[in-house]
């Protein structure tokens, strides 16, 4: 755990990276950029351990449907709102444009109370995304990926939280050094000083791959990163086409 001098993620980040972090505006950055790191790190992350950093959404029904946002790892159904362990069975997904056949009673497509399906609604201009089930009089539960949100007003930010919900440390400690990739080229781009930045940059590249390749070992896994390749200085002041380049290749 981190230190009670920077017990929260924006003062871990600042700590890393010496960034100004008393600006509105760089605070909805480096919120961005944590909930950026958490997707990238969770892409990597062995599908039986993602279960370790889900959470369970309340119970809905299976036509009224769970707004999602995130990605989703299983569903769970129940014929009623209690989720009685005899009653309650994990969904299978079936591709939207294949409704037409859940119907049918000789199609693999078909859902019962038993064998239950789930399946992406279509987005709609304005409309969140919803998971729904059949048979749609059921009720459904989402295990998902644990996103933070800091979209609503009065909700949580980078500087009141101390942990990354519910990951562990190992994967806490990942997520920091990405978003503080992200914030040193955010540095590098807007300050243009390359003697302090270009080191600190492939420090922590470096720094990133390791604690990736160290995290997928105990699994016995390659992360599939290369060895990042330094940045080099330019010499002198970059244009904005040169740092746009540079954005490009090892942002």
């Amino acid at each position: 755990m981190a230190s009670s001098d920077y017990k929260h993620l924006d003062d871990r980040i600042r700590a890393l990276t010496g960034i100004d972090t008393s600006s509105e505006v760089v605070q909805g950055y480096i919120e961005d950029w944590i909930k950026d790191a958490i997707r990238e790190i969770y892409g990597f992350v062995p599908k039986f351990e993602k279960v370790r950093y889900t959470i369970l959404s309340s119970a809905y029904g299976a036509s009224v449907g769970i707004t999602v946002k995130e990605p989703v790892l299983s569903v769970l159904f129940s014929r009623t709102s209690n989720f009685v362990d005899d009653e309650t069975f994990e969904a299978r997904e079936v591709a939207y444009n294949h409704m037409y056949m859940t119907n049918k009673h000789y199609s693999m497509f078909r859902g019962t109370y038993h064998d239950p399906l789930f399946y992406y609604e279509p987005q709609t201009s304005g409309v969140a995304q919803k998971i729904k089930a059949i048979p749609s009089d059921g009720s459904i539960k989402a295990v998902q990926f644990d996103i933070p949100n800091w979209d609503a007003e009065g909700s949580y930010n980078a500087n009141e939280i101390t942990t990354i919900n519910t990951t562990p440390n190992e994967i806490d400690h990942l997520i920091i050094l990405n978003a503080s990739i992200k914030a040193t080229t955010f540095l590098l781009q807007s300050e243009q000083d390359e003697d302090i930045y270009v080191p600190l940059l492939n420090t922590l590249k470096a720094d990133y791959v390791q604690s990736v390749q160290l995290y997928l070992s105990q699994f016995q896994m390659q992360s599939g990163l290369e060895a990042p390749k330094e940045v080099a200085q330019t010499g002198g002041r970059a244009t904005a086409e040169e740092l746009q380049k540079l954005m490009q290749k090892y942002g």
